[in-house]
């Protein structure tokens, strides 16, 4: 399903977002699939957090009381990256802001090398729990 609604975004939207915790293992077809579909114009943004860093987030939002530190840890999927071009390491030492305007710069130069914002040309892949995907698409 992931697949198929990013596929009708082709054409018909100005960004499309893929946002979500998609293993390699699970996922990784499938986004290889969306990197070709969309001709490689696709900028991945991964995650590259400790565990501790997870788990401090984790605390501090709102599903914190959904599940606890041994699930967590039962999840955990360090250094799963795609090792495609364009992909970008987003790492513990990095503020929201830091990683929102990392996101938007991409963009941003993307966008003003073209000359204009070209309806199907980026996928943006945010393997994360975070709601950066909304933040980005408010502020494109």
């Amino acid at each position: 399903m992931i697949r198929q609604i990013a596929e009708y975004g082709k054409g018909k939207c100005e960004y499309v977002i893929v946002e979500g915790i998609l293993t390699k293992e699970r996922y990784g077809h499938m986004l290889e699939h969306l990197i070709h579909f969309y001709n490689g114009n696709v900028y991945a943004f991964y995650f590259d957090l400790s565990f501790e860093e997870t788990l401090r987030r984790h605390n501090a939002s709102d599903k914190r009381n959904n599940f606890g530190v041994d699930s967590l840890r039962s999840w955990w999927n360090p250094r799963d990256y795609l090792g495609i071009e364009n992909e970008t390491l987003l790492t513990d030492d990095m503020s929201k802001d830091e990683v929102l305007q990392i996101i938007l710069d991409k963009v941003l130069e993307q966008t003003r090398s073209l000359n204009s914002a070209i309806c199907d040309k980026y996928v943006f892949v945010f393997p994360t729990y975070s709601n950066v995907g909304n933040q980005v698409y408010n502020n494109i």
